[in-house]
């Protein structure tokens, strides 16, 4: 199962995809003083509501707030035990845009 995450500067976008469909979607507020262990609990938390604790196998995320960024990277470590990809300008998607 992969978890992704939209790092917004009024929210926080969650979703769980199993390759097919999307199985939850969540809407956070954006709280840049949240640290890494308040972001890792409740993701714990709506992940075991949704029943898929054990299952995710990768995040992926993006932001537009690089405070946020480090937060849910060190609450995906240590709380999903994933490095999670974040998705920005310089990650290689193996896609050639022609303009």
């Amino acid at each position: 199962m992969l978890l992704t995450i939209d790092i917004g500067n009024t929210n926080i976008t969650l979703g769980l995809w199993d390759g097919h469909v999307w199985q939850r979607q969540w809407r956070l507020s954006t709280v840049h003083e949240k640290t890494a262990d308040e972001y890792g609990l409740l993701l714990r938390g709506l992940l075991a509501e949704a029943g898929e604790t054990a299952v995710i196998d990768h995040v992926i995320f993006c932001s537009v707030v690089p405070v946020l960024s480090q937060t849910f990277i060190q609450a995906s470590q240590r709380y999903l035990a994933c490095n999670p990809i974040e998705a920005g300008i310089h990650l290689d998607l193996g896609i050639q845009i022609l303009t």
